[in-house]
């Protein structure tokens, strides 16, 4: 594609993109200066050390999967990515820009963001208690907000399907998956408090209950069959 302009790419001379190099895993921002002979793209971006300067980089156009994204205007600024709620609204969302997105709210110990039904979540491998205790639950189980105004939360979600089920009746399902140590355990167990709170209106008895059962449950279930003790076969 030697003949090839930034136009065609939907690209212009300093249009900002992510790029990766050398076959990094790691999207790097950067902004285009140009394509070369060959019709690859050239892209200035930061580079390594403490004090990194701006060098050049040759992406190829062709590779597959890409090796470079258009980034979206309006995540520019990490502040900017941070206050996005739901990525599933932004005009371009592409792998970086989630990533990017994701990291910006983290930074800012913000772990849960939203994706459209989806509900993405970082677990944060230390405390943060504000963000489950009486007064974030309660506001969640008072809350005479619309859907739209309430913040990504596990809360959130449930109050979701709670509503769900007291106004059409039909059963709900969440889906809580990742890989070990992502969080499952906790985020079901933020759920099943929820549900139970909302179901008796706010029996600590009735939570009581429900936890001990679920502690009883997600136990079973960190016991895989691989790990159990085989019995013996009769002869």
């Amino acid at each position: 594609m030697a003949g090839s302009d930034l136009g065609a790419l939907g690209l212009e001379v300093s249009s900002p993109v992510w790029v990766r190099v050398d076959g990094d895993e790691v999207w790097k921002g950067g902004v285009v200066k140009g394509l070369d002979d060959e019709g690859d793209l050239i892209v200035e971006v930061r580079g390594p050390g403490a004090r990194p300067r701006w060098e050049e980089v040759v992406v190829s156009i062709e590779q597959q999967p890409p090796e470079f994204c258009k980034r979206n205007p309006e995540l520019l600024k990490a502040d900017r990515a941070a206050a996005v709620d739901d990525l599933s609204l932004l005009s371009l969302l592409n792998e970086p820009e989630l990533l990017h997105a994701i990291e910006s709210r983290f930074a800012r110990d913000v772990i849960y963001t939203n994706t459209g039904p989806v509900l993405l979540a970082v677990n944060p491998f230390r405390s943060l208690p504000r963000l489950y205790d009486s007064h974030s639950l309660n506001h969640f189980l008072l809350t005479e907000d619309t859907d739209e105004r309430l913040p990504p939360h596990v809360y959130r979600t449930s109050w979701q399907a709670y509503q769900f089920i007291k106004t059409t009746g039909a059963p709900q399902t969440i889906l809580v998956s990742g890989e070990s140590g992502s969080g499952k355990t906790e985020t079901t167990k933020f759920v099943m408090r929820y549900l139970a709170l909302a179901g008796s209106g706010g029996s600590e008895a009735a939570l009581s209950v429900v936890e001990r059962q679920a502690e009883a449950s997600l136990y079973q279930q960190k016991t895989p069959w691989n790990f159990r003790k085989p019995q013996p076969h009769a002869p």
